[in-house]
Order: C-alpha cells, then sequence, then structure tokens
C-alpha cells in the first residue's frame, strides 16, 4: 500500500495540482490581456495585444491537454468537463467585446467584458474545487505513507528485536551448552591425569559430541582404575609370596 500510495502522490497528485496552478496563472493573464485590450484605442496597440492573446491561447490549449491527461477519478472529470463548459462561455462573451474594442466601441466593448466577471469568477471556483480535491487526495495519500512507513518501522524494529533474542538465544546455548560442558569436561580429564580415578564425568546423560567425549572419558578413566586394580592386586600378591618364602 505504501508503494502504491508514493506512486499515487508523485506521479499523479502532484503534477495535477501544478497543471492546475497553471491554468489559472494563464486564464488570469488571459483576462488581463483582454481588459487591456477593451481600454485601447490604440491600433497598434490592439494588434500587439492581439498577438498576445492568440499566443495565451494556445498555451491554455496546451495546459488543458497537460491536465486533462493527468485526470484519474470521476469527480475531477465532472469538475473539469463544468470548468470547461464555464470557459467556453467566458471566452465567447470576451471574444463579443474584442470585437467591439477593435471597432473603438470601447463603451459597448467594456460593458460586454464586465459581463463576463462573473463567468471568469465561476470558472475559477471550479478550478478551486479541482485543486482542493486533488490536494486532499495527496494528502490523504500522503498520510497513508506515512502510516505504512510507521507500521513497516514497527515491524523492522520487532524483527530486530527477535534477531537479537534468537542472537542471545544462540549465545547462551553456545556459552551454556557447549561451554560450560567442555570446560567441565576439561576440569574432570585434569583431575583424571592426576590419578584422581574417582572423579565424577560429567555430561555422560547428552546425546551429541559432548556427551560423547564425556562417555570415552569415563572408559579412559575406568580402564586407568581397572589397570590401577590390578597393579595393587599384583603388588599385593607378590608382597604375599615373599613373606611366605
Amino acid at each position: 500500500q505504501m508503494n502504491a500510495a508514493s506512486d499515487e502522490v508523485e506521479p499523479n497528485w502532484l503534477p495535477s495540482i501544478r497543471s492546475l496552478a497553471d491554468v489559472k496563472s494563464t486564464i488570469t493573464r488571459y483576462r488581463l490581456i483582454g481588459a487591456r485590450h477593451v481600454l485601447s484605442t490604440d491600433e497598434a496597440s490592439m494588434a500587439e495585444l492581439d498577438r498576445l492573446l492568440a499566443e495565451t491561447s494556445e498555451t491554455l490549449d496546451r495546459n488543458f491537454a497537460k491536465y486533462a491527461a493527468l485526470i484519474s477519478s470521476e469527480d475531477e472529470r465532472k469538475l473539469w468537463t463544468t470548468f470547461r463548459e464555464e470557459w467556453r462561455e467566458y471566452v465567447a462573451l470576451q471574444d463579443e467585446a474584442l470585437v467591439a474594442s477593435r471597432k473603438n466601441e470601447n463603451e459597448a466593448a467594456a460593458r460586454i467584458f464586465a459581463d463576463t466577471a462573473k463567468l471568469s469568477a465561476d470558472a475559477l471556483a471550479i478550478l478551486d474545487r479541482d485543486i482542493a480535491l486533488n490536494d486532499e487526495a495527496a494528502a490523504a495519500a500522503t498520510r497513508l505513507v506515512e502510516s505504512e512507513y510507521q507500521s513497516a518501522r514497527r515491524l523492522v524494529m520487532v524483527v530486530s528485536g527477535v534477531a537479537l533474542l534468537v542472537a542471545a538465544s544462540a549465545i547462551g546455548f553456545v556459552l551454556l551448552g557447549v561451554t560450560g560442558p567442555l570446560h567441565g569436561l576439561n576440569e574432570a580429564m585434569a583431575h583424571v591425569s592426576k590419578g584422581r580415578l574417582d572423579t565424577v564425568i560429567p555430561s555422560v546423560e547428552r546425546r551429541n559430541e559432548i556427551g560423547d567425549m564425556a562417555r570415552t572419558l569415563v572408559v579412559f578413566r575406568d580402564g586407568l582404575a581397572e589397570a590401577d586394580r590390578m597393579r595393587r592386586s599384583q603388588a599385593d600378591r607378590e608382597a604375599d609370596a615373599a613373606r611366605h618364602q
């Protein structure tokens, strides 16, 4: 889910918001050029403003196409369709004002252009709702990313804790299950090698390599004890024979 949410924020919601902001900015510029045209009486100035209007209209068309390609929900599509209808009405009315302006009918042009104010405000309000929709979607996706990140972080901490516990258990096993018994066998072997043949051999009950070593040591100890017993018995017989000579 985190990857899916991240994929929505960066390539979809944020570009949509930026694209709509570009649309709003270009619309404002288009309307300002129209207002200057309506107030102008100089033919050269009007020609330059006509050029700027055509250039800005082309930019708007590109911005419209760019945003339309980013629409990903039915709510976005409905808002965009409504905006485009409002905008077509605005352009048609502004064109009427521009026709009057080119004829130097400035009073009529100004009156018609004034009537475009509501259409412009309505169109921009729809864009604001569209921006808010995309912004909320981006915020929701960001919250989901943050939530998934925190969940993943907690999971990593749990897994790390389990790993540490397993490692500690392994160390404990080595210390208690291997090192300790080996130390006991070494001590027992040292005692046996010094002739303490009554030494108790630890770990003989283990069914592993430690147990095998312990049982081998038992056999070695018992062998030494038997050899010592036989040596003493032979010595006793020799002593007894010597007394009877």
